[in-house]
């Protein structure tokens, strides 16, 4: 993977977005979820793989 197939940062609510990372190379998606503070900091993010078939595996960038 080259990088994103569209980079453009799409807010879902406040202060909470998606970035989206690309295809996987069995044809499924990745992205990024997090939070951002008024300051611009990230925080409370996980990254999102969904594979043919719509199964979605969550990895917490932080173990709860």
């Amino acid at each position: 993977m080259s990088g994103p197939a569209n980079p453009v940062f799409r807010p879902i609510g406040h202060n909470c977005g998606i970035q989206p990372m690309g295809p996987t190379p069995m044809g499924g998606q990745i992205h990024d979820t997090f939070n951002v503070t008024p300051g611009g900091n990230i925080f409370n993010g996980h990254t999102t793989a969904q594979i043919p078939g719509g199964q979605k595996i969550r990895m917490d960038w932080n173990p709860r």
